[in-house]
């Protein structure tokens, strides 16, 4: 599962790939997957700021 997944990141662009001494392989985050990073943090600051809000929405949802 994991190296599917590190695979997809590879052919998306997010991460690099680099074989190194011994079979081993080394994992880096390209300027893409760095950017992306940036905005997930926004993305989870916002939530953070908002979880109160987000939440009581759901239970008025979900209250029946």
């Amino acid at each position: 599962m994991l190296t599917s997944q590190l695979k997809s990141l590879v052919e998306h662009g997010f991460v690099l790939r680099e074989p190194i001494q011994g079979g081993q392989v080394r994992y880096s985050l390209t300027q893409t997957g760095q950017g992306f990073t940036h905005a997930l943090l926004g993305v989870a600051a916002w939530a953070q700021q908002n979880s109160d809000q987000v939440e009581a929405a759901l239970q008025k949802k979900y209250a029946g």
